[in-house]
C-alpha cells in the first residue's frame, strides 16, 4: 500500500507493512526461534556440564592435597565424633566447608566458593542444600563412622586409580523428586561391608543421563548409569554393576 506526502510542494510514495507482510514476518521469527531453542538449550547443558568437571577437578585436587598432609591417606567419608563429613559440616545445612577443605588448609567458604556446587543441582532442590550441595564421596575410600568395618585406606593402595572414583554428583529419589548427597554407597557390600545398596547413597545422572566424576588419578569425565538394582527408569544409579569403580582393593573374580 502507498501513500503520498507533500512537503514543499512535492509528493513522494512511503511503504507500510500491510497486515499480510507483518504476520509473515512474525512466523518466520517464530520458525526461526523455534529452530534455534533446542540448540541454545544444549549449549546451557553443555555448559554446566563443563563447569562440573571442573568443580570436580579442583576436588580432586583437594584430595591429592589432603593425602599429602595425612601420610597418603583419604579424608575420611564421615569424623569420628560425627561432627563432620567429608563434603560438608554435619550440622545438616550444607551451609559450611566439610573434612576435605579443613584438611587442606583450603580458603573455602560458605559465602565466596561453590566448586562443592554442581550447577544442575541448584536451586531445585531442598531449601538447606546450598553452596556445599550436589557431589558426592565415594564410601570406600574413607573411614566410616557408621561402618566400623571400613577402616580407609591412602592411595597406594588404589588398584586402578584411573578407574576408581572418588567424587562423583550424588543424590537420591525421595518420592517424587530428586535431592542431593554427600556420600555415594557402593552397588556391593563386598569385604568392607561397602553399600549394601542403599539408595540414598546413588550417582545422579543429571547431566542428560550422564553424571561428572573425578578418579583418584586426578582425571574428570563423564559417565553414563550401568543400572539401578530397583527400576531402570530411575535417573540415579551406579557407576558399575559390581565394585570395579568404588573398591580401591577390587580384583576382578
Amino acid at each position: 500500500m502507498v501513500f503520498f506526502s507533500r512537503r514543499a510542494g512535492k509528493s513522494f510514495p512511503r511503504s507500510r507493512f500491510t497486515l499480510i507482510e507483518l504476520l509473515v514476518v512474525i512466523a518466520i521469527i517464530g520458525v526461526l526461534a523455534s529452530i534455534l531453542m533446542p540448540s541454545l538449550g544444549a549449549a546451557r547443558s553443555r555448559a554446566k556440564r563443563m563447569q562440573c568437571l571442573s568443580n570436580l577437578r579442583q576436588i580432586g585436587v583437594l584430595q591429592i592435597i589432603y593425602q599429602g598432609n595425612f601420610d597418603g591417606f583419604f579424608c575420611p567419608l564421615i569424623a569420628e565424633n560425627g561432627n563432620w563429613d567429608a563434603s560438608c559440616g554435619a550440622d545438616g545445612t550444607m551451609s559450611e566447608p566439610g573434612l576435605l577443605a579443613e584438611g587442606t588448609a583450603s580458603d573455602i567458604s560458605a559465602t565466596q566458593n561453590r566448586i562443592f556446587q554442581c550447577p544442575e543441582a541448584y536451586n531445585y532442590t531442598k531449601s538447606y542444600t546450598t553452596r556445599f550441595a550436589g557431589y558426592g564421596y565415594n564410601e570406600c575410600l574413607g573411614s566410616d563412622l557408621y561402618n566400623p568395618e571400613n577402616p580407609g585406606c591412602a592411595s597406594g593402595e588404589v588398584r586402578s586409580p584411573s578407574q576408581t572414583m572418588m567424587n562423583s554428583d550424588g543424590g537420591y529419589l525421595d518420592g517424587a523428586r530428586y535431592e542431593v548427597t554427600s556420600f555415594l554407597r557402593a552397588p556391593e557390600a563386598g569385604d568392607f561391608n561397602y553399600g549394601q545398596l542403599k539408595m540414598y547413597g546413588t550417582v545422579d545422572f543429571r547431566h542428560d543421563g550422564t553424571a561428572a566424576a573425578v578418579y583418584v588419578d586426578g582425571h574428570a569425565a563423564t559417565a553414563e548409569k550401568i543400572f539401578h538394582p530397583v527400576a531402570s527408569g530411575i535417573r540415579t544409579g551406579f557407576l558399575s554393576e559390581d565394585l570395579e569403580a568404588y573398591d580401591p582393593r577390587y580384583r576382578k573374580k
